[in-house]
C-alpha cells in the first residue's frame, strides 16, 4: 500500500507535514506500541547503568592502583572507549528509535556516528592488543616483552587509524527534512546522505572496509592468539603429568 494512495488514511499531525509514527501505526510497527518502548527503555536504561558504574570502575580502580604496565594502558583505553560508546549510544538509540527524527542538532547528527564508529574500534583493538601481549608473554617467552613506549605508539596507530576510517562518516552524515512518494515527513532526518547515489559501490566498499577493520581482523588476531595460548597450556598440563 503507497503513501500516495492512501494518503487520506494519515491525517497530517501538522498543517505540512505528517508524523513518521503516525503512518508506522497503520502498518502496526512494534516502536509504536507502549509496552514495547517500557521494556525497550527499560533495557537500555539499565545497560547505560551497569556500563557507567562498570567502566567507571575499571577505570578508576587502575588509577587508584597507580601502575603503568602495558596491560593496564590497554585496559584503561578500552573501559574509556568503552564509556564513551556507552554515552554517545545508548541514550540516543531508544529515542532514535521511538521518535525516528532526530532532535539533537546537525552538529551530533555528524559526531554521534563519527565516534560511536572510533570507540567500536579502538576498543576492539585494545582487545586485540591485550590478547598479543598474553600471547607474547605465554607462547614466545623469549622475545623482549612490549614496553610502555611500544603501547603508546600501538595506541597511537589504532587513533589514527580510527580517525581515518571515521571521517567519511562525519562527512557524509546529514541532517534534513524527508519526503517520500510525495508525503512530507515530520521533523528532520540524520543519515549517510551524502553518498554517491550514482555510485553505491563507493559506501559499500566502505561498509566493508570498517567492519573488517573494526571486527573482523581483530577477530582474526585474538582468536589465533588464544588458540595458541590454549596450545600451550595443554602441552605444558600433559608434560607435567
Amino acid at each position: 500500500m503507497s503513501l500516495v494512495s492512501n494518503s487520506s488514511v494519515f491525517s497530517p499531525q501538522q498543517n505540512d507535514c505528517i508524523d513518521v509514527n503516525y503512518i508506522l501505526s497503520h502498518y502496526r510497527d512494534w516502536t509504536t506500541f507502549m509496552e514495547v518502548r517500557v521494556i525497550y527503555s527499560t533495557l537500555y536504561a539499565l545497560i547505560f547503568v551497569i556500563g557507567i558504574i562498570g567502566n567507571g570502575l575499571l577505570i578508576s580502580s587502575i588509577i587508584r592502583r597507580k601502575r603503568a604496565t602495558v596491560s593496564n594502558i590497554f585496559l584503561i583505553n578500552l573501559g574509556i572507549f568503552d564509556l564513551l560508546l556507552c554515552i554517545t549510544a545508548v541514550p540516543i538509540t531508544p529515542v532514535l528509535a521511538f521518535m525516528k527524527s532526530w532532535t539533537f542538532g546537525e552538529f551530533l547528527c555528524k559526531l554521534v556516528p563519527m565516534s560511536q564508529a572510533m570507540s567500536v574500534l579502538i576498543s576492539s583493538w585494545c582487545l586485540c592488543y591485550i590478547a598479543l601481549d598474553r600471547y607474547r608473554s605465554i607462547v614466545t617467552p623469549l622475545k623482549e616483552p612490549w614496553s610502555m613506549r611500544h603501547a603508546k605508539i600501538l595506541l597511537l596507530l589504532a587513533y589514527i587509524t580510527a580517525m581515518i576510517t571515521s571521517s567519511p562518516l562525519y562527512m557524509m552524515q546529514v541532517l534534513q527534512p524527508m519526503n517520500i512518494s510525495g508525503v512530507t515527513l515530520c521533523g528532520e532526518f540524520c543519515g549517510e546522505f551524502n553518498w554517491d547515489e550514482q555510485d553505491p559501490s563507493i559506501k559499500i566498499v566502505y561498509g566493508i572496509t570498517l567492519f573488517c577493520i573494526q571486527l573482523v581482523l581483530p577477530a582474526i588476531v585474538m582468536s589465533f592468539c588464544y588458540w595458541k595460548i590454549l596450545q600451550k597450556a595443554s602441552r605444558v598440563s600433559s608434560e607435567s603429568n
